[in-house]
């Protein structure tokens, strides 16, 4: 009996295959609507990530300490303490002033002297962005919070270039406040001024959050990256914080540090 030839089969499999092909085609595009509509819904979701989602800049810097032989006061018995348990002098004293750049005294000076306490956000039909405070049209003067544990925020829609009107969660919203004037509200009083030319702002909605003081600290001291150089016979200290606002973030940074070579001047007249 006359087998067939490998030909023969090979174009039996090919013209299988095709037929197979070309039925998975019809199959696939009787759901052609499903398709097009997950990429419709894909592009949507995507837009609606980038317009909502806050970009995030980092901001480093680096400073040069002063030798420890030089130190004194408080930070003199920082090297010390280091001495004494065993860490050798150098890395010990650098590690300590890390320590002291991170502590809760430094960082509240920086929150108070820079009101960190307060965030600014303007608001459109889609997202709310965090404006820097220079860029807000209204600046917060003073807030008297009943719950300094809690946060707390409101919405401000400004009027004219002297009323705007203001809205607490659940609270009805209080139409015709004047600027400049202590407003009471269910978390407390707020004084609120302008920041810029209101009649370029009219009908501009800003929203202010008021955070815990504490809380603002304790988020500074784990978002705030502070280390020591890769040389060990360094005194160089490294510096990173990363948020949606670098004037924010160098204002932060710059302050801290500021903050640090008061507290070592202070040391030096206390000690002469």
């Amino acid at each position: 009996m006359k087998q067939p030839s490998n030909s023969s089969k090979k174009n039996v499999d090919s013209e299988n295959h095709e037929i197979d092909l070309t039925n998975l085609l019809v199959q696939y595009a009787y759901y052609w609507k499903w398709f097009v509509l997950s990429l419709i819904i894909s592009l949507f979701l995507a837009f609606a990530y980038l317009k909502i989602a806050s970009p995030q800049y980092k901001v480093d810097a680096k400073i040069l300490l002063e030798n420890e032989d030089k130190a004194s006061g408080e930070l003199a018995g920082l090297v010390d303490l280091g001495s004494l348990t065993g860490g050798s002098g150098q890395s010990a004293f650098v590690l300590d002033q890390i320590d002291v750049f991170k502590s809760r005294r430094l960082l509240r000076k920086v929150v108070v002297d820079n009101d960190l306490q307060y965030t600014y956000f303007i608001k459109d039909n889609f997202s709310e962005t965090e404006i820097f405070v220079s860029e807000s049209p209204i600046k917060v003067l003073s807030a008297n919070v009943l719950d300094e544990e809690e946060l707390n925020s409101f919405v401000v829609t400004i009027e004219n270039e002297k009323i705007f009107s203001i809205k607490v969660k659940d609270q009805k919203e209080l139409e015709g406040n004047q600027f400049g004037k202590e407003i009471k509200t269910s978390f407390g009083s707020v004084l609120i001024i302008p920041n810029k030319d209101l009649s370029k702002h009219v009908g501009e909605v800003i929203k202010v959050q008021i955070s815990p003081l504490d809380k603002v600290i304790e988020n500074l001291q784990k978002t705030i990256l502070i280390s020591p150089n890769t040389e060990k016979q360094s005194y160089i200290v490294n510096f990173s914080l990363t948020g949606p606002l670098i004037q924010k973030s160098d204002l932060i940074i710059d302050n801290l540090i500021e903050q640090y070579n008061s507290e070592i001047a202070g040391d030096k007249n206390k000690a002469t």
